[in-house]
């Protein structure tokens, strides 16, 4: 199922004819580019991968041009640079001057300036439309198989995946056999986008390159990697570039799909409309990579995740000179016999699939597919999918449909017999979720469990009768919003006293200590069922009046207390309600005596001075300065500060200096250094 042949030759048409109207003339100097070149240098062979690249984006991407017609003019044109003499773009050679007595001077690599070329291969774009336009030449497309393909920021700074979608390889490096041929990847940067923009230029010119490219395509596509990786560490050693990406590739043919990936970037086949695995990504955690790390000197540890040397969350990347060779550049390949049940294949970003499981994106794909909705919207809806489950990642999915006839008869199939029985791969799943937190250092493993702990808990309590349960905060348990934010906001789990943690106190005579446990065997209690104004009874008394544990449990709502408690709740109970603990204490909160946990006042009004005490009538003071408020710029003492240098003399005239870009404040007989 795809575009046939001849909707693809009337497509071809009526895009050169539009295209031409909108662009009859070439780009002149004065002219913008239509789009941002990502590299200013070249070496001569880089050439073909650059040309190539420029006008893919420009006619496939940029204008929706038909595939096959855009891989003809790529390859049309990236023939006629290639002929050409390109001494004209060679920047101006540059010479390094010897460092040391002796040496010799040193010439620079000669490079080809980019933007200048890239103008060049852009207006031969607009000449070749218009030539095309009279006069097609004879291209004789096969049938595209239909795909879906959607990638989006999400909540980070850049931008840095990278896709590659050439349904006909055949036409883009003139090979002449029956046999067609599919390349699709993803590639997902990090450290910057210069890997992954390289990597999507050059990597299929790469593996075609390959003597046994055609025979054996796995061992190609794995040379293809290695040959992509040196070409990137000499670009990014002449450069001065530090990024690496991961990538995962699928060389779709009649009778097999070949995968080849390398990192964390994953793909997933959909057979009888259910997943199978077919791949497992290259992470740090696994213990075959790690013993390769140790084995080679490197190390792995626990730092938010596993990082290979404490930087790297991938084990294995294109790129990343600084971390070679503990991260590796040697790819897993795996060939794929096509029997006609093989429905679809997903290739896809960590972005989903560290927050999507692959049950659910198969289920998502046949509730989809129930829909009838064009099949070109399904990579749209697993990537909300995924946004919605909380990846805050660059999220990129690409769907590529085998037998979408076979699809839609397996979701009727499924409907009819109901959903699959698949508790064994979830408990697979979740098995290997344990064995990861096993792994996890000790420490690790308590600052997960415990979203909010205390840094100073109080040791003369009775080790009896101290412990409370109830829901924790994380689980929407009636504590502070503010616990929450923080807690989210924090990537190890935890909260120190600055970000409005447990050390906090909540009233004015008695501290409280929240811990979250968070367990997949506990239940949450049904908070609907609490109004504003709830009761709660222990079977305990406490043997101490200065402490108070929350504990995460299924059973209902236990606070003991042995004491008033200035206890803020949240909006579960409502802003406002008061709260009775054994009958003893009334716990209230009202909107207009809200504080945040970083400006409650910790001083008991015991401790305040007679004249300073509140009356039932007097307004309430300003809070007390706490830890966790930002610091206030305060002058800093005559004594030399550390911003000046240590010589005596030398500091004295940098205070009286003026034009220094250190300035000298005397503030009340004191300086304070400010940075401009």
């Amino acid at each position: 199922m795809g575009t046939a042949p001849e909707e693809q030759i009337a497509a071809f048409k009526q895009f050169l004819t539009e295209f031409s109207a909108l662009h009859p003339n070439p780009i002149a100097e004065e002219d913008a580019m239509p789009f941002r070149i990502n590299t200013f240098r070249m070496a001569e062979d880089e050439v073909e991968g650059e040309c190539m690249d420029w006008v893919l984006e420009y006619l496939q991407d940029r204008n929706h041009a038909p595939p096959v017609l855009a891989a003809a003019i790529a390859r049309h044109i990236a023939d006629k640079v290639l002929a050409e003499n390109l001494d004209t773009y060679l920047e101006e050679k540059l010479v390094e001057q010897p460092q040391w007595e002796g040496e010799e001077p040193v010439a620079d690599e000669q490079l080809l300036d980019a933007m200048k070329l890239s103008r060049h291969v852009l207006s031969m774009v607009h000449e070749t439309c218009v030539k095309w336009k009279a006069e097609l030449p004879p291209i004789k497309p096969p049938t595209i198989p239909i795909y879906s393909i959607h990638a989006i920021k999400n909540t980070r700074r850049k931008m840095e995946d990278k896709h590659v979608i050439i349904p006909d390889l055949n036409t883009l490096f003139n090979f002449k056999d029956s046999k067609t041929r599919g390349f699709y990847a993803v590639y997902d940067g990090h450290g910057g986008i210069e890997a992954a923009n390289f990597t999507a230029a050059h990597l299929h010119c790469h593996v075609v390159k390959q003597p046994e490219f055609k025979e054996d395509p796995s061992s190609a596509l794995a040379k293809g990697f290695r040959a992509v990786d040196d070409a990137f560490i000499m670009k990014a050693k002449r450069e001065g570039l530090r990024s690496g990406t991961t990538g995962v590739v699928a060389l779709l043919e009649p009778d097999a799909v070949h995968i080849a990936w390398l990192g964390d970037s994953q793909v997933m086949l959909l057979k009888d409309g259910l997943p199978e695995v077919v791949m497992e990504p290259h992470k740090p955690e696994r213990p075959d990579e790690k013993k390769r790390v140790e084995d080679m000197g490197g190390f792995v540890v626990w730092f938010g995740a596993w990082r290979v040397n404490g930087s790297l969350a991938v084990s294995r990347s294109i790129g990343d000179p600084d971390h070679k060779p503990y991260v590796s550049n040697e790819t897993d390949t795996k060939t794929i016999p096509l029997d006609g049940t093989e429905e679809c294949i997903i290739l896809a970003c960590d972005g989903l699939w560290d927050s999507t499981k692959r049950n659910k994106v198969a289920r998502t794909v046949r509730d989809f597919i129930a829909t009838e909705e064009p099949l070109d919207g399904i990579s749209i809806k697993l990537v909300e999918h995924a946004r919605s489950s909380g990846s805050n990642d660059n999220i990129t999915v690409l769907v590529v449909f085998l037998n979408a006839k076979h699809l839609k008869e397996s979701v009727e199939r499924i409907k009819r017999e109901g959903e699959p029985e698949d508790e064994d791969e979830e408990k697979k799943e979740e098995e290997e979720d344990e064995s990861m937190e096993d792994d996890k250092p000790e420490s690790e493993r308590q600052s997960d469990s415990s979203n909010l702990t205390n840094s100073t808990p109080d040791t003369t309590a009775s080790p009896e009768g101290q412990h409370a349960q109830t829901e924790s905060a994380a689980e929407g348990g009636p504590c502070d919003s503010t616990v929450n934010s923080n807690a989210n906001n924090n990537n190890n789990g935890h909260l120190s006293p600055q970000q409005g943690g447990a050390d906090s106190t909540l009233g004015a005579d008695s501290s409280v200590q929240m811990e979250a446990e968070s367990s997949r065997k506990h239940q949450q209690p049904n908070w609907s069922s609490l109004d504003s104004t709830s009761s709660f009874h222990s079977s305990e008394s406490f043997t101490d009046s200065k402490s108070c544990k929350i504990h995460k449990t299924s059973s209902p709502l236990q606070i003991r207390p042995s004491q008033n408690l200035n206890l803020r709740t949240s909006s579960k109970f409502g802003i406002g309600s008061n709260v009775t603990v054994e009958g003893k204490t009334n716990v209230s909160s009202s909107s207009h005596s809200r504080k945040p946990l970083n400006q409650v006042d910790k001083t008991p009004s015991s401790r305040l001075s007679p004249d300073k005490k509140i009356s039932s009538g007097s307004k309430a003071p300003a809070p007390m300065k706490h830890s966790s408020m930002p610091a206030t710029i305060k002058p800093k003492s005559h004594k030399r500060t550390s911003s000046l240098p240590k010589q005596h003399e030398m500091a004295s005239k940098l205070k009286t200096k003026s034009t220094h870009p250190f300035k000298s404040l005397q503030i009340n007989n004191t300086v304070a250094t400010i940075v401009q």
